[in-house]
């Protein structure tokens, strides 16, 4: 049960990107309550289905190489039924991408904006299109799909533990930075704590299943290039600060005057 939680976890990936899209709300208040109904269903959905599938198969005859619910929906008067189950999931499958797609392309976007990122990512085709954006998000694709035909048994409980794992730590930052950015209660505090003991177990628990071990390690050396790719950008624009002080731009020069606009902007 400890080397499955990170699976059960992993079923509410993408609960983050709701943080992305409140800016767009008619009514950005009522994120946090679109948040609770959203777990709240996951939650009964996903111990509804198990329940279920339970119920209607012996324990013992579950294994490791079918789906319990494809294995709970198999009988020899619907032979469609498992057919029919696995294209929904294939559907909510590529329903995720999309709203993953939708966060990593706005997340891009806006680090290259504010120079997290290269500016190119930030510059759209036509107006319209994160052209480059999405050609960096299409390389990544095309190396899943690399390692799917190099490793067609494995890659699953790899880029699964891996996804999960940065899904797990991305959520750590959120709880460790809500407590610096907000004054949480006291019933909040204890909320917080628990989320970041049970993702530190789900976390712990990926050491101890030969198929999830690679996926933790894997998900380490991703943590290594974004915080070596961090200290690059600092450095960097530690450097241009110090040039900007040594020569300061003109002023009255366009330069000068669209410094001015942008640190008017940062100060709203």
């Amino acid at each position: 049960m400890w080397n499955a939680l990170i699976f059960a976890f992993y079923a509410y990936g993408g609960i983050e990107v709701l943080g992305i899209m409140s800016y767009r709300l008619r009514k950005p208040e009522e994120a946090p309550k679109a948040g609770r109904v959203m777990l709240l269903g996951l939650a009964a959905v996903y111990v509804l289905s198990i329940g279920l599938a339970v119920i209607m198969v012996p324990f013992n005859a579950f294994n490791s190489k079918e789906s319990p619910f494809v294995l709970a929906l198999s009988s020899k008067y619907l032979t469609f039924v498992p057919h029919l189950f696995n294209g929904v999931l294939i559907i909510a499958g590529f329903s995720t991408m999309t709203a993953s797609l939708y966060a990593i392309t706005s997340m891009m976007i806006t680090l290259a904006q504010e120079g997290d990122a290269p500016k190119a990512f930030s510059k759209k085709w036509k107006n319209k299109y994160p052209f480059y954006a999405l050609c960096l998000i299409a390389c990544g694709l095309a190396g899943t799909i690399t390692m799917s035909l190099l490793l067609p048994e494995k890659v699953y409980e790899y880029i699964t533990t891996a996804a999960g794992l940065m899904i797990l730590y991305n959520w750590s930052f959120i709880l460790l930075s809500s407590g610096r950015l907000f004054q949480p209660s006291l019933l909040g505090r204890v909320k917080r704590w628990t989320g970041l003991v049970l993702v530190a177990a789900a976390v712990a628990g990926t050491l101890f299943h030969p198929l999830s071990r690679p996926g933790f390690f894997i998900s380490l050396l991703i943590v290594f290039v974004i915080a070596l790719s961090d200290w690059i950008i600092e450095r960097v624009r530690k450097k241009k600060n110090t040039n900007d002080q040594e020569y300061p731009t003109p002023q009255g020069s366009a330069e000068f005057r669209i410094k001015g606009i942008r640190m008017r902007k940062n100060k709203v």
